[in-house]
């Protein structure tokens, strides 16, 4: 192909890489100088403090002060596979009660990463080492005849997030509303402009409509940021329509 030699090529051999500097980001000190072969990690983990400067080459200080509790495994499949005596280093990696976080960071799930990312993960969630299509809690698949439509939350020009959300010349300027497709909007007898409840199990908003061919039939869509108008003494309906409202608690574990 004729790129062999030219710049940001290489041979072949290796894939490429790159870096970036991060000069903004302080370093401290550490107040560690103890340093270990890296080869001894597994001894280091089950045995640290018994590793010394004339026993194990330990450098920076007499002996290691403590075991090995944390492990960060970048890019390699070295503890589980790269190393002398897998069964004994695979014994140290399973024991929980010795080396207590493991977090490794690598583009295959090697035999490695195995022992690292353990969660106890809610109904939905998932991990997966290659990316994948996962429905999601609260997404297409869980609408209802009681909740058949989809709603989503976008930055609006009027206010990005709750910014400038209590201007009146904006929201005038442009109207904090509803999108939705003429045919929900037929079915439901809703035209543009009508005020509308929007609901669910966490709660309800009024809103104004929109109704626009510029969204597919059974999605909505309401701008991120309004503030949140309710009696929370009474019957909590959020009249100045703010998304979260109808939003859950629920933290998204889809973890790749």
């Amino acid at each position: 192909m004729g790129q062999v030699g030219l710049p940001s090529t290489n041979s072949g051999l290796r894939e490429g890489n790159g870096g970036f500097s991060l000069n903004s980001l302080p370093t401290g000190d550490n107040p560690i100088t103890a340093k270990f072969p890296n080869y001894l990690w597994p001894e280091a983990i089950k045995d640290g403090t018994k590793l010394t400067a004339l026993n194990a080459g330990i450098q920076g200080a007499d002996a290691l002060p403590a075991p090995i509790k944390m492990m960060i495994n970048y890019g390699n499949n070295m503890p589980a596979n790269q190393n002398g005596d897998i069964n004994f280093t695979t014994d140290i990696l399973r024991d929980d009660s010795l080396c207590e976080f493991i977090v490794c960071y690598d583009v295959v799930m090697t035999d490695s990463a195995k022992y690292a990312a353990t969660w106890e993960l809610p109904e939905g969630d998932v991990i997966y080492p290659i990316p994948v299509y996962v429905p999601g809690f609260d997404g297409p698949d869980a609408n209802t005849d009681e909740y058949p439509m989809q709603f989503t939350g976008y930055h609006t020009k009027a206010h990005t997030h709750s910014s400038y959300a209590n201007n009146q010349i904006i929201q005038d300027a442009h109207r904090h509303n509803i999108w939705i497709n003429p045919l929900d909007a037929a079915a439901r007898n809703i035209e543009t402009g009508d005020l509308v409840r929007v609901f669910n199990d966490h709660g309800e908003i009024l809103i104004e409509a929109k109704v626009t061919d510029r969204i597919m039939p059974g999605v909505g869509a309401i701008p991120q940021g309004m503030w949140h108008d309710a009696d929370m003494d009474g019957d909590r309906v959020d009249k100045g329509g703010c998304i979260n409202t109808l939003t859950s608690r629920h933290c998204t574990l889809e973890i790749m």
